[in-house]
């Protein structure tokens, strides 16, 4: 892929470290500070996970938070970056709901951005205590959203939990927020960016809506996750991929006419689907598999002419292939139906529950689960963020939502964000180095001013 393979188009105002380093750490705190949150910090030696990953200074440690009449103990890595800085540091909520932070993709940013930067393990996620892990209900695979033998496993799950004393209540994104004050009470600083990778970006804009006078600024990216549309969303993605691909001469050579070939697929998958292990490939899962490709940094739109490809073929290929592969291999509620989706030992779908239920839980594929789980749907805060410079990224055509409605929640989050669509690109497009880039000449400069656009703007999908 090339350098700056992320186009960004769009750019509109809306208005409206080893024990010395663990020691400099605590320093910072001041009394006042960890009286009122009552969190502390203890270090600890990083675990193995992080160590072959994270190759910057980096310290580990325990915040452990007071909430309600518990108490989490909640994972941190503080990432130092190459030459020490008295500007805010950054605090990053991982990367999409339910799964543990990419240590090794999040800890550059700290050299990206010359800030310390303090990756958290959410509640309920990797190395944070007590885990949300639903092992039972993990292990039935791609098991069916309403099925009764979920909906029990669910429930076993959640007995258990209540038998440990573990509310999934308290690990909501509202209740996140309350844990992440606690990290920046436990770490010292008195003034944060806040940077969510994905749908965790909700639970830093909590933060700053109940305390802006701790945030510096906010960088959201991919953190809408709209659960309704799908199907005007993917006419629109279908319409553009295909006209990039007309565009682009070895694209149309080799697959052609983009949208016939959606129309054949579909036509198979009503009538002789692809057979995938067992599970054939009707038009529910091809629409699944549409959303489980074109999301991820990873793999994004430009695979799409060859899923389409293989699908209405109806043989399996290298895409069709890896497709089955995370069917039989990830969690239930997660193929298609989370932005990023990978193996159960990486998604920990009591996680998921907890964090998307506050907004889905009247909604398919959560009806059932969100029930047997205990949590419904809540208000909404309507209160604005104000007074917080904000910046937010979008992907044009991220399946999960459009650059609209990521315009319209935002407005509803934050007042006078800067939003800036990536043309071209799906979810999380901070994994592309043309949008780093807007990211970090933002944090560079004076916040209030909109990003500068990079020489890559005009970069469409990138075809293999």
């Amino acid at each position: 892929m090339r350098p700056c393979a992320v186009a960004v188009v769009l750019v509109v105002a809306l208005a409206g470290l080893g024990a010395l380093a663990a020691v400099r750490l605590v320093g910072q705190r001041s009394d006042d500070r960890a009286d009122r949150s009552g969190s502390t910090w203890t270090p600890q030696t990083c675990p193995a996970d992080v160590e072959v990953e994270v190759v910057p200074e980096h310290t580990c440690g325990w915040v452990s938070a007071p909430l309600g009449d518990s108490t989490q103990q909640v994972f941190v890595v503080v990432v130092e970056p190459p030459a020490p800085s008295d500007r805010s540091p950054i605090l990053e909520t991982g990367t999409d709901l339910g799964m543990a932070p990419d240590y090794a993709g999040l800890a550059p940013i700290a050299q990206r951005t010359g800030r310390r930067t303090v990756i958290v393990d959410l509640p309920g996620t990797g190395h944070s205590v007590p885990s949300l892990d639903c092992s039972d209900a993990e292990s039935l695979g791609d098991a069916a959203a309403g099925s009764s033998a979920l909906v029990e496993a669910i429930g076993t799950c959640r007995d258990r939990l209540a038998a440990e004393g573990v509310d999934p209540g308290l690990m909501t994104p509202q209740h996140s927020a309350a844990v992440l004050l606690a990290v920046m009470d436990a770490v010292g600083s008195e003034r944060w960016v806040l940077m969510g990778h994905g749908t965790t970006g909700a639970t830093a804009v909590e933060v700053a809506r109940e305390h802006p006078d701790r945030v510096e600024a906010l960088v959201l990216d991919s953190a809408v996750h709209v659960h309704d549309g799908w199907r005007a969303r993917r006419s629109a993605l279908l319409r553009r991929v295909a006209s990039a691909c007309a565009a682009d001469v070895r694209c149309a050579r080799r697959h052609g006419d983009v949208l016939a070939r959606w129309r054949e697929a579909r036509r198979r998958a009503a009538t002789r689907p692809v057979d995938l292990e067992g599970v054939p490939l009707d038009r529910e899962l091809l629409d699944r598999a549409v959303r489980w490709l074109v999301a991820p940094v990873s793999s994004g739109p430009a695979q799409l002419p060859d899923l389409l490809g293989e699908a209405a073929a109806g043989r399996r290929g290298p895409v069709l292939d890896r497709f089955a592969t995370a069917l039989r291999l990830a969690p239930p509620l997660c193929v298609g139906v989370l932005p990023k989706c990978v193996t159960r030992e990486q998604v920990v779908l009591g996680a998921v529950l907890s964090g998307v239920c506050p907004t889905a839980a009247g909604r398919e594929p959560y009806v059932a689960v969100c029930a047997r789980w205990g949590i419904g749907e809540q208000a909404a805060d309507d209160d604005a963020v104000v007074g917080v410079p904000t910046l937010v990224l979008h992907g044009e055509l991220d399946p999960y939502a459009t650059a609209a409605e990521a315009s319209a929640q935002v407005r509803r989050w934050v007042s006078g964000a800067h939003l800036v669509v990536a043309r071209g690109r799906g979810h999380n497009v901070l994994g592309d180095q043309c949008a780093r880039s807007v990211r970090n000449d933002w944090l560079a400069g004076p916040l209030d001013r909109a990003p500068l656009l990079p020489t890559c703007v005009d970069e469409d999908v990138d075809f293999p």
